[in-house]
């Protein structure tokens, strides 16, 4: 399992404390695991500071059913300057193309993943288990 630095803890701290604009997101064509790893990471987010959060994704319908699902935004149709962008599920080389620019503009680079493949570098901020099953 992936360690975190204090600093690092710290600065995801006072982004959520301080009210950021954070955007979710995951590989184009979201999966079961990001989509559901987004959508609860949101609603923790939510339910506890006062942040701004999107969720990159077109959801197959086949997720509908899943709670918060109102906070999912197209992927094309992310514009917005975001103070983090955290990747769940996938690494950055499989965002879509606006989401991609919305990760590269974003103050802070996170992200949470399962994958044996996907690396920490390019991210401030990186938590990666291997030993997951899912995200």
């Amino acid at each position: 399992m992936s360690s975190l630095q204090p600093a690092l803890i710290e600065r995801f701290s006072e982004l959520v404390r301080g009210g950021a604009r954070i955007l979710l997101t995951g590989p184009q064509d979201a999966d079961g695991d990001s989509l559901g790893a987004s959508l609860a990471l949101a609603r923790v987010l939510r339910n506890h500071w006062s942040v701004d959060v999107d969720v990159a994704g077109l959801a197959s319908p086949a997720y509908s059913w899943l709670p918060d699902t109102d906070l999912l935004i197209p992927d094309d149709k992310v514009e917005a300057v975001y103070e983090m962008v955290v990747v769940m599920d996938g690494d950055r080389h499989r965002l879509a193309p606006a989401v991609a620019k919305a990760f590269e503009a974003a103050g802070t680079k996170a992200i949470v993943d399962h994958h044996r493949t996907t690396q920490a570098a390019g991210y401030d901020l990186a938590l990666i288990d291997s030993e997951s099953p899912a995200t």
